[in-house]
């Protein structure tokens, strides 16, 4: 579970999406928001009380390397693991979205940033 607290609160009421950076070099870990295993799809965390909790998920092995099957359900099961990697989160408002990275470290899957340790994040400028 990767858990943001302090987020400003005129984010409160809206959606949040994390995905891992490619500088992880993480192929098999997926944050994502909730797994909807009937829609097979990840639904985007509503930020509340100026925080939100991302589960975090891999992919099982039928899911690796396998890019047509990975939104198929059954090939995602919840992070358990002790990984360095960083975290870019996506904020949706409204018609617009923006995004912040975050350099975090789990701990049997789990981990707790605020909002200030992350940074803006620029695709273009990484």
């Amino acid at each position: 579970m990767f858990t943001l607290t302090n987020i400003p609160s005129e984010y409160n009421d809206n959606y949040i999406y994390a995905a891992i950076d490619e500088r992880s070099n993480s192929d098999f870990l997926c944050v994502g928001g909730n797994y909807n295993k009937s829609a097979k799809d990840f639904i985007p965390a509503l930020i509340e009380n100026r925080r939100v909790s991302i589960p975090v998920w891999i992919r099982t092995e039928d899911g690796y390397g396998n890019e047509e099957l990975h939104h198929f359900k059954n090939y995602f099961k919840r992070y358990s693991g002790n990984h360095n990697i960083h975290v870019i989160i996506q904020l949706q408002e409204a018609d617009s979205y923006f995004e912040r990275i975050f350099t975090v470290k789990f701990n049997n899957g789990s981990t707790v940033k605020s909002w200030n340790d992350g940074v803006p994040y620029d695709y273009h400028n990484p």
